[in-house]
């Protein structure tokens, strides 16, 4: 058997990926996406592929919206990534709506960063928005106690935890729940410290971005804070592998809240938005 893992995407591939990576597809699109896909000649790489960049679950989902299917053991297992990082996702919520509840009683102010809000706040379903661990960032004197109170609740830390002063989130914390792994990993700034910016809880600038989680309310940060922390995140630290994801995520909110970003203000403060929604707007 071929090991697809390391195998390039066939011709059309990167193609169709771009197509898919946008959160909705109206039934306008769907003949663009049926000739792009009926241009790949082996679903298994690009199905990986699809995976490696978080794209898996928005192929599928716009695949089945527009009826088209392929070889039945290659769409089962399309199928099946979206249905497991469904179940994740739902058990990641649940996980981070008791934690925001957890610190929201001890007084602690908490952003919820990257995926978890994105899939709530610029993805039709947050099925569709796969995420790796729960980011969290908390002001740098409050990390002890969020530390504390994670452990309290099973998660468990490595050794040698690294004070926080010295790296822009503490080593990740893990418990599996459902039999999905849930890392947790907390902020005291938003922006690693490979780079040469900051965003720290004492920096954030405009009025937080809410949504709710099965009645709880979480914030993330705001607009125009959200568009600069997920391109900041994109580009470094490098070098690292790119991740079509982080290009739709921040092309997503960008259109998402386009009439309330300050453009001004990030086009003269942040100039490496302007240059990574260039590339997002590429795919």
């Amino acid at each position: 058997m071929t090991d697809v893992s390391s195998s390039a995407l066939p011709q059309g591939g990167l193609s169709l990926l771009a197509w898919c990576s946008r959160p909705t597809l109206p039934a306008d699109q769907w003949p663009e996406l049926r000739r792009r896909a009926a241009s790949i000649g082996a679903w298994p790489p690009v199905l990986v592929h699809a995976e490696r960049h978080g794209l898996a679950p928005l192929l599928y989902r716009h695949l089945h919206d527009a009826g088209l299917r392929f070889g039945d053991d290659d769409w089962t297992r399309l199928q099946g990534l979206f249905l497991r990082h469904r179940h994740a996702n739902r058990v990641r919520r649940q996980a981070l709506r008791d934690i925001v509840d957890a610190l929201a009683t001890r007084g602690i102010d908490v952003r919820v960063l990257k995926g978890m809000a994105l899939m709530h706040l610029v993805y039709p379903d947050a099925a569709l928005r796969p995420v790796a661990d729960l980011d969290l960032l908390v002001p740098p004197d409050a990390a002890d106690a969020v530390l504390e109170e994670l452990r309290r609740r099973g998660f468990a830390t490595p050794q040698g935890l690294v004070a926080h002063k010295d790296r822009h989130h503490l080593p990740g914390l893990t418990q599996t729940i459902a039999g999905v792994p849930v890392q947790i990993e907390v902020h005291v700034d938003a922006i690693s410290r490979d780079n040469v910016t900051s965003l720290t809880m004492g920096a954030l600038r405009g009025q937080a971005v809410g949504f709710s989680i099965e009645g709880t309310r979480v914030q993330t940060l705001s607009v125009d804070d959200m568009v600069w922390q997920l391109a900041e995140h994109m580009v470094g630290p490098l070098p690292r592998p790119l991740r079509m994801i982080w290009l739709a995520d921040i092309r997503a909110w960008a259109e998402r809240f386009v009439a309330d970003i300050d453009w001004t203000r990030v086009r003269v403060e942040r100039p490496v938005v302007g240059h990574v929604l260039a590339l997002a707007h590429a795919m």
